[in-house]
């Protein structure tokens, strides 16, 4: 038998995660003033991953982002016409594309 959830718990976790939400969008405005373009937090997602290691397959970023291949692909187009990714074929396997940060996506990348 699956543990009680407790209906007090779902309430504490719905508000908080209305809250980050808001908290997103407030951060996303300001980085807009700064930037004149502030990415989305799937974006920010993105830039993040590919901070830490550049170059990560689409399949890599997919999988970490929980994300289907076919919803990063538009998200990956999006940053391309930003400037601030580059996708390139993978000079091992010329079928998986490589996703790399870009100079104007390293001035993007979000404060921790």
């Amino acid at each position: 038998m699956p543990p009680r959830t407790s209906p007090r718990l779902v309430f504490l976790l719905n508000s908080a995660h209305r809250r980050l939400q808001a908290w997103v969008a407030v951060e996303q405005t300001r980085a807009g003033r700064l930037l004149g373009t502030a990415p989305s937090a799937a974006q920010g997602g993105v830039l993040f991953l590919l901070a830490q290691r550049d170059g990560q397959t689409m399949g890599e970023l997919a999988a970490a982002l929980d994300l289907a291949p076919s919803a990063l692909t538009g998200l990956v187009q999006r940053m391309e016409a930003a400037h601030w990714v580059m996708r390139r074929a993978c000079e091992a396997d010329a079928r998986t594309q490589r996703v790399w940060l870009q100079p104007a996506g390293e001035a993007a990348v979000p404060p921790l």
